[in-house]
């Protein structure tokens, strides 16, 4: 969980009003985010988000199961403070519980939409190697074009071998291009001549997506678990 995105969840005032505003300060912003196109910030920032309030539920039940009680918060840990016996009757705690409540509401919401928003992108691309797939893993070039709107994108990946999140995965923009239904064969019959080893993937996106960084994000992962598929690393 990143402290910096979900610090204000523990922090003074424990007003219910501050933090009502600074919920809704921070959904805006994730929603923003989503609808600029940059859904790999939002999606880290909403899933922050929905684990703090879940761990903090989750967290209350267990300690009422062991008859712990509440005495306090800890914004430098963003956890809360307990002794055992007792029964929790500080205000702040159930401030932070009514928070926590609504806050998953507007995050699970926006969650949805980032699913949308990924959906949309996904299905709107096909692949495939070319000229054939290789027999083994290794380094390659990827190519995306959008012949509507007269681009296409180079990519360079490094072997995914060992990478076990698809987050971690080299997938590297190299430049863009007008598009040309020549370039990409062109592109691997020269490197072809140089190296055999290389693993090329063509790629099309057959539908309006605003953000081209979104479209990248998405295909990262597209990449990854198709060459996973593929070649079974």
């Amino acid at each position: 969980m990143s402290k910096k995105s979900t610090a204000w969840f523990f922090e003074d005032p424990m007003d219910f009003e501050y933090k009502k505003y600074k919920l809704l300060a921070n959904v805006e912003f994730a929603e923003k985010s989503l609808n600029e196109g940059n859904i790999h910030d939002a999606m880290d920032f909403i899933e922050d988000h929905l684990v703090c309030f879940y761990r903090f539920q989750t967290d209350q039940e267990i300690r009422q199961i062991g008859d712990s009680e509440i005495i306090g918060v800890d914004p430098i840990m963003m956890d809360l403070i307990y002794k055992k016996g007792g029964k929790d009757t500080r205000g702040d705690i159930k401030i932070l519980s009514d928070i926590a409540e609504l806050g998953i509401l507007e995050f699970e919401a926006l969650h949805s939409l980032f699913r949308v928003k990924w959906r949309y992108i996904d299905d709107a691309i096909t692949m495939t190697h070319v000229p054939q797939k290789q027999d083994l893993l290794g380094n390659g070039y990827v190519f995306l074009s959008c012949e509507k709107n007269n681009w296409t994108r180079l990519y360079y990946f490094h072997n995914p071998e060992g990478v076990t999140e698809w987050k971690n995965f080299e997938f590297t923009f190299q430049k863009e291009v007008d598009y040309n239904k020549d370039f990409v064969m062109d592109f691997v019959d020269s490197l072809k001549e140089k190296t055999s080893d290389l693993i090329f993937i063509n790629a099309t996106l057959n539908k309006e997506c605003q953000s081209k960084r979104a479209i990248d994000f998405v295909l990262t992962c597209k990449i990854y678990y198709k060459l996973q598929k593929d070649f079974l690393f």
